[in-house]
């Protein structure tokens, strides 16, 4: 079996075909799969034995294994004809079993498809894909759609001549995908990914902000870049200076609109149109109308807001409260939406209450982040937009969501109960080994449990069960379809079961016969009865928050996700990333706290908590006094021995990605690897842009200036010997790497291997960097192998490991760990 060539004619001439060309269409596809795949563990390469997914070039000759298959072996096979979707039909496999044995996880596979295009000259393209998370072009990985939305383009070169492309495509049962090449000309592309407000009609038209993103398809770096709006009815003209922006890749800017003076639109109006241009010096390299929709103030509208994440524009969806009064406090209802829609979404499915705001933040993108880091990030970003905009009753702060919202309800409410009157999960998940269980994960087969445990450790602020114990003071109502096939109930009933079993109540609503979305019976006015029924909202109108409860029980484990529980901080743990609890009553004059595992902690004594002036603590049998009569009534206190600072900033790799950085690639070493090391920094701007709708900027190690050490995190990409910036800290690190080998705490690793590293900036250690690196070039690129750009991701502060990851995953790992308070090593 040879492989399948597709020859190309483009049309002739100095130019590629334009934007808006005929794609160029792939009939003929080498397809090879199923392979078994688990969930968190995507990054095998099931190729490895003839080159791996980099180097292959399929033959009728090659032999693979698969426990899916009879006999447990596969052979490439040809499919022809097919142009549009691409359906890859697994025969003679036995899902049926499959299921009974190990349920739809058992399901879960991997299947690759391969082809070749020859073109006459070098070409640049867009690609657009559905259900394709990966693929491969030429020995160069590139990231996909692994969904079916369609804002995400990706921009390659093809190559004169001969073009192998190879797709890794995953999901259950057999695969259906679709993969387009467009032939264009242009520099930069507008992509139809804008963050827009809505406009209110008959009020004043307010300065906006929206979020305008674009790629540069050329090999070169675009700069002189300014992005334009037209002036409107409503705004003025706009011209906002862009950055450099690096070679075939994606940036999205944040615009701010100025309203004309004494602007009102009409009601008549639905929508108010603007012409966005992309300009370099004087030359128009794009344009694109975006539309606002203008609404009603009956109506739910959406609100763009600067993220101090990343300043990036995000938006939310508010109802204010019908006859709103802005002289009186309401309550709000938060509403978190499920996988696959927005917030915008979500409040079509709502009525406006009469008695409360409903505001409905969006996860970032409709599957985001399943309401955890950047998605959780979010939300509390929402709820401060929400205090500084209305004048809202604080006390009064109620959370909902549906499905994967059901879930982030539990997330965020277990994290963080002191902000909340009530909850109200709707049809929600538990974890995520659980929801999508962990069963054939090659790191949990063939792994030293040592090292696992830092994993676990990673990922366990993601365990919503293990978090239950702070709901002592959380009202809860659960809602759940007892025919719910895609979130089964025994979620909700074993969430029901552990409260129970803590002494918490919990009103427990599983409808018969409801499965896992539902409209009818309508309630009153346009809503889904599934997330706003009436019982619901009675239960959730009648709750007040319980801001100083006299008993408390909390369990915490990341102090950067939260430190704080009712009139409790922690201000330091024993040990980091470790089981932390609190056992706290007030008994007339007196505190007494049981804790574990802190080093120092800080007592809000409000009145409320204790009207005293002259108060006894006592902490783990130990007895303080305080005198509180000068007013102060914030108590801080230590361990004998300990002091209150050098508390930990950050944990976990992913947290650099927490506050505004930049990426920046290493320009020191050969032409190759410096092509390399900039085109692993194309896919953490993609990966951040596509999966957080995040902003940042891709730099050389050579233009990074006091101002971006100051500003940002850094990302780094490249030991000492490719990237000078690198090589600049790399002797205030723990850590030696470069030259065939990498030290690191009193251990010399050779060969190839691969570190990444979480640590202070030494130039500015108020900032963060992440490290990329590795001993060999090849090894350098492997580093990103546990790029943290996922919800529930499981890389901790450092991690080493060599090229066996690529069969085994963590099995391939060589050390792993977290860093004190100290940042020295545990």
């Amino acid at each position: 079996m040879k492989p399948i060539l597709l020859i190309v004619c483009l049309i002739t001439g100095i130019h590629a075909p334009a934007w808006g060309a005929e794609p160029i269409s792939i009939p003929n596809w080498m397809v090879l799969g199923p392979f078994l795949a688990a969930p968190r563990d995507g990054g095998i390469d099931h190729l490895l034995d003839f080159g791996g997914e980099k180097r292959i070039v399929p033959s009728k000759d090659q032999l693979f294994y698969s426990p899916l298959t009879p006999n447990g072996t596969l052979q490439w096979r040809e499919i022809k004809g097919q142009t549009e979707e691409i359906t890859l039909k697994h025969e003679r496999i036995d899902w049926d079993s499959i299921y009974e044995r190990f349920g739809s996880i058992g399901l879960l596979n991997v299947s690759y498809a391969y082809s070749e295009v020859k073109v006459e000259r070098d070409t640049r393209a867009l690609v657009w894909s559905k259900k394709v998370p990966v693929f491969v072009l030429n020995g160069k990985g590139y990231l996909g759609e692994p969904y079916s939305k369609t804002f995400n383009h990706t921009p390659i070169l093809l190559r004169q001549g001969v073009n192998r492309i190879l797709l890794k495509v995953a999901g259950k049962l057999d695969h259906s995908f679709t993969f387009r090449m467009t032939p264009l000309q242009e520099q930069a592309v507008l992509l139809d990914d804008f963050t827009v407000p809505d406009l209110l009609a008959t009020q004043l038209v307010q300065d906006i902000l929206i979020g305008v993103a674009f790629l540069n398809t050329t090999e070169n770096w675009l700069d002189n870049l300014s992005i334009a709006t037209g002036a409107t009815h409503a705004f003025k003209a706009s011209s906002t200076p862009v950055r450099p922006v690096a070679p075939f890749s994606v940036v999205k800017v944040p615009i701010q609109l100025v309203a004309n003076k004494n602007v009102t639109l009409s009601s008549d109006n639905k929508s108010h149109s603007l012409q966005v241009q992309l300009f370099r010096s004087e030359d128009e390299l794009a344009r694109k109308p975006v539309n606002l929709s203008v609404k009603s103030t009956k109506e739910a509208r959406k609100i763009t807001f600067l993220s101090e994440i990343d300043n990036s524009v995000q938006y939310f969806s508010v109802f204010h409260p019908t006859k709103h009064d802005p002289s009186k406090q309401y309550p709000v209802i938060f509403s978190l939406h499920g996988a696959g829609v927005e917030a915008e979404w979500m409040s079509d499915q709502y009525s406006s209450k009469e008695w409360a705001f409903l505001v409905f933040p969006t996860n970032r993108r409709p599957f985001g982040s399943d309401w955890q880091d950047w998605g959780r990030l979010d939300f509390l970003e929402v709820m401060e937009q929400v205090k500084q905009r209305y004048n809202v009753d604080q006390e009064r702060f109620y959370l909902t969501g549906h499905s994967m919202g059901g879930q982030g309800v539990w997330h965020i409410g277990l994290h963080y109960p002191s902000l909340f009157a009530a909850i109200a999960p709707l049809a929600g998940w538990t974890n995520f080994q659980i929801y999508s269980p962990f069963t054939f994960q090659k790191s949990r087969m063939l792994t030293d449990p040592n090292l696992l445990l830092s994993r676990q450790r990673a990922m366990l602020d993601s365990n919503n069960l293990y978090f239950l114990p702070n709901a002592q003071h959380l009202p809860i109502i659960v809602t759940h379809g007892e025919k719910d096939k895609v979130v089964p109930p025994t979620h909700p009933r074993l969430y029901q079961e552990i409260l129970n079993q803590l002494g918490f109540k919990v009103l427990y609503r599983e409808i018969a016969g409801k499965p896992h979305w539902w409209r009818e019976p309508l309630v009153k006015g346009k809503g889904a009865d599934v997330v706003e029924n009436d019982e619901i909202m009675q239960f959730l109108k009648r709750q007040r928050l319980q801001r100083f409860p006299k008993t408390l029980k909390v369990r915490l484990y990341d102090l950067t996700v939260n430190d704080q529980y009712y009139w409790v901080k922690v201000l330091k743990q024993t040990q980091v990333m470790r089981d932390t609890t609190v056992e706290a009553n007030v008994d007339g004059n007196s505190i007494v706290l049981e804790t574990k595992n802190i080093d120092a902690l800080e007592i809000n004594a409000d009145r409320q908590l204790i009207d005293f002036d002259n108060i006894t603590v006592v902490w783990n049998g130990g007895s303080h006094k305080f005198d509180l009569k000068t007013g102060q009534r914030r108590l801080k206190l230590a361990r004998e021995g300990k002091s209150l600072a050098n508390a930990k900033s950050a944990n976990s790799l992913k947290s650099v990605f927490f506050s505004p950085f930049v990426i920046v690639y290493g320009t020191r070493g050969t032409k190759q690897t410096t092509d390399d090391l900039l085109h692993g920094a194309r896919l953490i701007a993609a990966k951040f842009w596509r999966v957080a709708n995040g902003r940042t900027r891709i730099l050389r190690d050579v233009d990074v200036d006091e101002t971006i050490i100051r500003d940002f995190n850094l990302v780094l990409l490249g030991s000492g010997q490719s990237n000078a910036l690198t090589n600049r800290i790399l002797g205030r690190l723990p850590m030696t790497v470069g030259k065939g080998q990498l030290q690191f705490q009193g251990r010399t690793h050779t060969g190839d291997k691969a570190i990444v590293l979480l640590h202070p900036n030494p130039l500015n250690p108020d900032k963060l960097i992440a490290l990329f690196a590795g001993t060999t070039p090849r090894s350098e690129l492997l580093s990103l192998y546990f790029l943290p750009l996922y919800s529930g991701s499981s890389t901790p502060d450092y991690i080493i490991f060599n090229d066996s990851v690529r069969k085994y995953v963590w099995g391939g790992v060589e050390d792993a760990g977290f860093f004190s308070n100290q940042w020295t090593i545990e």
